[in-house]
């Protein structure tokens, strides 16, 4: 497992870099996002991380949920997303 998962995550900081310079030319996206975090995860940190790079981003916290949030809270997690679809 580490093997095969250190050449993974060994790129987060070259992708982050990468992902500086290209917003830095074409600007943050504006398209509606919904960042939804589980309370045992990231939890409201999603909302923050895609806030550095999209202009109209609606974050979500889900409780007693960690990473796999549609296996842990299915029900949950679809009476948040279809909201946001449907107001589209």
């Amino acid at each position: 497992m580490h093997d095969a998962f250190s050449g993974q995550f060994a790129a987060f900081t070259q992708d982050g870099e990468d992902n500086k310079a290209l917003f830095a030319k074409v600007g943050k996206l504006t398209l509606p996002l919904l960042a939804i975090g589980g309370d045992h995860s990231y939890g409201a940190s999603m909302k923050s991380e895609l806030d550095y790079v999209a202009t109209n981003v609606q974050g979500a916290v889900i409780t007693s949920s960690g990473h796999w949030i549609m296996e842990e809270q299915p029900q949950r997690a679809i009476d948040t997303i279809v909201p946001f679809i449907e107001k589209k």
